[in-house]
């Protein structure tokens, strides 16, 4: 039987967040938050800004 490929997790942690950056997990999706907003993801260790967090409102916990 041929080998499937199969995809491989994503582990480094700045392209991660760079992926997930300005999203939440929703019913299995990853979708922005209704309002749109976001907030800074900071590395405490540089205080770099790694990605952007989805600002989860009301609204989205009743998505949810």
């Amino acid at each position: 039987m041929p080998q499937q490929n199969q995809l491989q997790p994503n582990v480094d942690p700045f392209a991660l967040a760079g992926e997930l950056s300005g999203k939440l997990l929703i019913e299995g999706a990853m979708v922005p938050a209704r309002s749109g907003r976001t907030f800074p993801n900071v590395n405490p260790a540089t205080g770099a800004v790694i990605g952007e967090a989805a600002l989860g409102e009301a609204a989205d916990v009743d998505a949810a």
